[in-house]
């Protein structure tokens, strides 16, 4: 409701140079805050996926260091590399970030939102009584 009214306003003294200016500084400076807030907040998880051509080595430091991950091993442009997925809360996302690169500096790094995640079901906890009735 507030914000039909500002714009309202506005629009409808667009040749008030102040009143363009307010709202774009109010708009601009909340946007700001609100992303800032967020930040500082922190909840949830992300999703850190390392592509490295060290993947042995930083797999094995980074579970020394407490993080659950997978691994998959591909094969890039330039040679064998590894593909690290780390599923970590968001307060640890950048500390992640910089182990990662301390013990390669050339590894990519790229992170992400999670908005859904579900842990501690495998493969075979998930078919294992199913195909137990069947039997």
């Amino acid at each position: 409701m507030i914000y039909v009214c500002v714009i309202a306003k506005v629009l409808l003294n667009v040749d008030k140079p102040a009143y363009v200016c307010a709202y774009a500084l109010g708009f601009a400076l909340g946007t700001y805050l609100g992303i800032t807030i967020e930040q500082r907040l922190a909840f949830g998880h992300q999703l850190v996926t390392i592509t490295t051509r060290q993947g042995v080595e930083l797999a094995k430091a980074l579970r020394a260091a407490g993080h659950r991950l997978a691994e998959v091993n591909g094969h890039g442009r330039d040679g064998d590399l590894t593909i690290l997925f780390v599923e970590t809360p968001r307060r640890r996302s950048q500390q992640l970030v910089r182990e990662a690169t301390a013990l390669d500096a050339n590894c990519f790094c790229l992170v992400n939102d999670v908005r859904v995640a579900r842990s501690g079901l495998s493969v075979a906890a998930a078919t294992g009584p199913r195909l137990a009735q069947e039997g």
